[in-house]
């Protein structure tokens, strides 16, 4: 309703404009955040195998490059994915990391109880080839290989 100058009060008035789209295609929908989750699962699954293929089966990449490779192409992953869900990194170290703590030990008693009782260690080297390899570790020596 609306008030006139002399205080009246009038039935109110039907509008008389009209809210029309400027879009000519439909708007997107959003996806559901379970979906992307999944679809993020579906491309890290696929790099995980692609990488090694290439690099190892098809390219044939000496080891420490195709490391190298591997490690770049995770981080960069891991770096898309920070930015397009826009993950609050700080905030997801602060609030977890006692679980963090917990599975990291539980998994490092597990691995080192697996390292020591399972199979036999391999062969030692010996002799020149002890010493060189204990140069090599010590980076006292390019490794010649």
């Amino acid at each position: 309703m609306r008030a006139t100058p002399a205080g009246k009060r009038l039935e109110m008035e039907p509008m008389r404009e009209a809210v029309v789209s400027t879009y000519s295609q439909p708007l997107p929908r959003t996806v559901s955040h379970a979906v992307r989750q999944f679809g993020w699962l579906v491309v890290v699954c696929f790099v995980a195998f692609l990488v090694p293929y290439l690099g190892v089966t098809v390219l044939a990449l000496q080891h420490d490059v195709f490391y190298l490779v591997y490690f770049a192409v995770t981080v960069a992953l891991i770096g898309t994915y920070v930015r397009v869900e826009r993950v609050a990194v700080a905030d997801v170290f602060r609030d977890r990391w006692r679980w963090s703590l917990g599975i990291g030990g539980a998994m490092a008693a597990f691995l080192v109880f697996n390292v020591y009782n399972t199979s036999e260690s391999t062969a030692r080297p010996h002799g020149f080839y002890r010493s060189d390899a204990r140069l090599r570790v010590a980076d006292l020596q390019p490794a010649g290989d």
